[in-house]
C-alpha cells in the first residue's frame, strides 16, 4: 500500500457526504487527512451510479434527490464548493405537486401565496390555516436552525444568542410550536386541514419519521425550511455533491480511499491509532499529538480493539462513541449528525494548536 494511504493526521471512516465535509474542513485547515470508504463509489447516500452493468451510462441517484437542509448551512461558502470546484445547484420551484387519478393537482410552491392561492381552491379554510401553520413552523426554524449549526451539547454563545433572540421574535408562536413538536404528525395534518387533497401530500412528502409516531409532528418543518431557502437539485445528479467535496478535499492535499473496509479500530495503550481494513488490506495510522476531546461531548474509547461489525449491528453501541472521537490520536469516524458539525472539529483543533503543521 503506497504511504500516503497508509498514514494521516487524521482518518476519516466513511466517505459519504458528512465524513467528505468534515474531510474538507480538516484538510483546508491544514490538516494530512485519509479517507477510507467500504463501498467502490464515495458518497453514500449522495451516490450517482450506474443503474446496471449493462447500461452503464444510464444513472441514478441511490438514495437522496435533493439539497434542502444543506442549503441552510454555510458549507457551500466556506469550502468554495460553487465557486472553485463546480457544484451547480438548480432550484426546484414547485419542488412538490400532488397529483389525483381523476386529474386534480395541487403545486408546493416555495412562495407562500401561490400555494395558498392553489389550496383555496379546494378549501377555503384549508388556505387559511396553511398560513397559520406556515408562521408557526417559520418561526420554529428561526428559534432551531442556529442550534442546529452547532454542538448540541456544547453550543457556541452566537448561535445560543441568536436562537433566543427568535424566540423573543416569536413569542407570539411558542404554545403553537410547543404543541405541533410534541403531536404525531397525522394528528398535526389532521388538526390543520380537512381536504384529502392538502392533506395527502403533507402525509407522503415528509417521511423523517412515521407519520403517526409519537412527536414526529416536527418533521413539518421541512416546509420552513422550503419557504426560506428553497429546494435544489445538484446538476449532473447527486453525486456532483460528494464529487465537489473529493476535489476540495484533494486540493488541500487530502485522499480518499474506496474499496477499504474498516475492520476495527487499532489502539495503542488507550488511544485510538488508527484503523485495521478487511481482508489484510493493512492499517491507517494517524500522526497527530494532543488531546482531542469530542466535540459531541461523547466518551473517547476506552477498549483495546472496537470491531466495525459491532457497531454496524448496534453491539456495545459503539457508534454511540464514535461521533468525532479523539484521543491522543485524532480519528474522525462519519457521523450521523447534520454536515455542519465538521466546523466544531476544526475550532477544537485550533484551541489545541493542531491546525496543521
Amino acid at each position: 500500500m503506497d504511504d500516503r494511504m497508509r498514514s494521516a493526521d487524521v482518518v476519516v471512516v466513511g466517505a459519504g457526504h458528512n465524513g467528505l465535509v468534515a474531510a474538507a474542513y480538516l484538510a483546508k485547515a491544514g490538516l494530512d487527512v485519509l479517507v477510507v470508504e467500504r463501498s467502490a463509489t464515495p458518497g453514500g447516500m449522495t451516490c450517482t451510479n450506474p443503474m446496471a452493468p449493462e447500461a452503464p451510462d444510464h444513472l441514478i441517484n441511490e438514495a437522496s434527490i435533493q439539497a434542502s437542509l444543506y442549503r441552510t448551512t454555510p458549507i457551500n461558502d466556506e469550502l468554495e464548493l460553487a465557486k472553485k470546484y463546480g457544484l451547480r445547484q438548480r432550484l426546484i420551484n414547485p419542488a412538490h405537486v400532488q397529483l389525483n387519478p381523476d386529474g386534480e393537482s395541487l403545486a408546493w410552491w416555495r412562495e407562500m401565496d401561490r400555494t395558498v392561492e392553489e389550496i383555496r381552491y379546494f378549501s377555503r379554510r384549508d388556505a387559511a390555516r396553511w398560513v397559520e401553520l406556515s408562521n408557526t413552523i417559520a418561526a420554529a426554524t428561526a428559534i432551531g436552525l442556529p442550534m442546529m449549526m452547532t454542538s448540541p451539547v456544547r453550543p457556541e454563545w452566537p448561535n445560543v444568542v441568536r436562537a433566543l433572540k427568535s424566540v423573543v421574535k416569536g413569542r407570539k408562536e411558542l404554545r403553537n410550536i410547543l404543541h405541533w413538536a410534541t403531536i404525531s404528525q397525522k394528528e398535526a395534518i389532521e388538526e390543520h386541514f380537512e381536504h384529502d387533497m392538502v392533506r395527502a401530500p403533507l402525509t407522503a412528502n415528509l417521511p423523517f419519521m412515521h407519520f403517526d409516531s409519537d412527536a414526529s409532528g416536527w418533521g413539518l418543518i421541512y416546509l420552513g425550511v422550503y419557504q426560506k431557502w428553497g429546494v435544489a437539485m445538484f446538476e449532473g445528479g447527486t453525486g456532483a455533491f460528494p464529487a465537489a467535496l473529493i476535489r476540495c478535499l484533494e486540493d488541500h492535499g487530502g485522499r480518499v480511499r474506496c474499496s477499504a473496509p474498516v475492520e476495527k479500530f487499532v489502539m495503542a495503550g488507550d488511544r485510538v491509532a488508527g484503523v485495521r481494513l478487511e481482508s489484510g488490506a493493512g492499517d491507517c495510522l494517524t500522526q497527530l499529538c494532543g488531546l482531542l476531546e469530542s466535540p459531541l461531548g461523547q466518551p473517547v474509547l476506552g477498549e483495546r480493539s472496537v470491531h466495525c461489525g459491532a457497531a454496524r449491528s448496534g453491539a456495545g453501541r459503539a457508534e454511540d462513541r464514535c461521533h468525532f472521537v479523539g484521543t491522543e490520536q485524532l480519528l474522525v469516524v462519519e457521523p450521523p449528525h447534520p454536515v455542519h458539525e465538521a466546523g466544531q472539529v476544526v475550532r477544537c483543533l485550533e484551541r489545541l494548536g493542531l491546525r496543521g503543521r
